[in-house]
């Protein structure tokens, strides 16, 4: 990956700013898996799996160019930002795939016997995407006086993308769309002193979807709302934020069941609400707290069940919790005349829904909730040379972090210790 940024102010209110980036990413290789969804056989004890021969390979450029700055009139001061983006990405997919009966390619959950012969593949997947996008936008923030600010912004997005899947008949291995979007932000902020801050927000939200539906139709774009309303309270040395929010998105995508490895459908629709706490500042001399709460209240209210029956409509999103919070403790001090410190920190995430996308009953699990420590400490050699410490997961805690299905689950990274040395000439 590469990435530039440029930074030049024409005057003294107004400044250029410009980026560009370019990526490019591959996933080659050879695996067995267990099948996602399915799985288990009537044995109990017999997993289905499946072969996969991979060469995936991509490439994203992108690229923006921004002009900021502050314009008054009169008793109020417009803060103003212009900016043109684009991108570029091209994602070339191969895969070749065994799907054989258990019989013939499954393993014993409990007594697994490595070594068996692959078995036979043929093209599963087998397609060019190309996606192009340009957007402009601007964003006023103005100061209304003493206690009340407003922020206004709209973004325009225009959209086009053209995927070859060489695996359907002639004619129909093309297809391409154009979108166009107008996403408005608006927002107010009413400060009834220099400590407390009040603010409201709503804004539009507009995603496209990569490849085509089973049918061989591009996907209608990912579009969602959000409001959020909040409080901030800064005394100089601590400060607090509270906020409460909701967000809704439809055409969210979720896997086909008539083909899932391979398809998706826009047919979902989620909803998100909830509670935000985060504290951060100084609580006594040389002592620092950072510390957070989220209540997220994440469910999905429009499904596939048509398809599958089995409706995941109220059922919490996979992989969030409804409940986790953190906080960390510094203390600073001087040893042998030089800045040190030491640090302790707990982390909790609650039980989550574990399945991504259920078919049939079985599919539903849960995910623990697990709590993590971790520790680290700091030490100024000189003031060029920066010695730090930290140690994730203290006590080497097993916890399942996320998971795709029953079978797919990522387990937590045991304890890890970092020290990192900086020297500044």
């Amino acid at each position: 990956a590469h990435q530039v940024s440029l930074q030049h102010c024409l005057n003294h209110n107004w400044q250029l700013q410009t980026g560009a980036s370019f990526r490019e990413s591959s996933m080659e290789g050879a695996g067995t898996e267990v099948r996602p969804y399915g799985a288990l056989q009537a044995d109990g004890v017999t997993l289905r799996r499946r072969y996969r021969v991979r060469a995936n390979n991509a490439v994203d450029r992108s690229a923006r160019l921004e002009v900021i700055g502050k314009v008054g009139t009169g008793s109020v001061t417009h803060n103003l930002l212009f900016g043109v983006d684009g991108y570029r990405f091209d994602d070339r997919r191969l895969q070749d795939a065994g799907n054989p009966s258990a019989a013939a390619y499954g393993i014993d959950a409990y007594h697994p016997t490595y070594g068996k012969p692959k078995p036979a593949v043929s093209r599963a997947i087998d397609t060019d995407e190309d996606q192009k996008s340009w957007s402009v936008y601007a964003q006023d923030q103005i100061d209304l006086g003493e206690h009340w600010k407003a922020l206004v912004g709209v973004r325009y997005d225009k959209y086009e993308q053209r995927v070859q899947d060489f695996l359907r008949a002639p004619g129909q291995q093309v297809i391409e769309q154009t979108l166009t979007a107008t996403s408005p932000r608006v927002g107010v902020v009413y400060q009834p002193n220099e400590h407390w801050s009040l603010y409201a927000t709503t804004a539009r939200s507009f995603r496209p979807n990569s490849n085509v539906s089973y049918e061989g139709n591009a996907f209608d774009p990912e579009e969602g709302k959000s409001y959020e309303v909040g409080a901030k309270w800064d005394t100089g040395r601590l400060n607090t934020t509270l906020a409460l929010y909701k967000i809704s998105k439809n055409n969210v995508l979720t896997p086909d069941p008539r083909d899932p490895s391979r398809y998706n459908m826009a047919v979902g629709e989620v909803e998100s609400q909830g509670v935000e706490l985060d504290v951060s500042g100084q609580i006594a001399q040389g002592l620092r707290l950072y510390g957070s709460y989220a209540y997220t209240d994440a469910q999905v209210t429009k499904d596939n069940a048509a398809l599958t029956g089995l409706t995941l409509t109220g059922r919490q999103l996979a992989n969030v919790p409804k409940d986790s919070a953190n906080v960390l403790l510094i203390k600073d001090f001087t040893l042998a005349g030089n800045k040190a410190y030491l640090g302790g920190g707990i982390q909790y995430v609650g039980e989550r829904e574990g399945a991504q996308a259920a078919f049939s009953a079985v599919d539903f699990f849960k995910l623990k909730s697990y709590t993590t420590w971790k520790a680290m400490a700091g030490y100024d050699v000189t003031d060029k040379l920066k010695l730090t410490l930290d140690v994730n997961n203290l006590f080497n805690k097993r916890f399942y972090a996320s998971s795709y299905s029953l079978y797919w689950v990522m387990p937590g990274s045991e304890r890890t210790i970092t020290l990192n040395a900086r020297y500044t000439f």
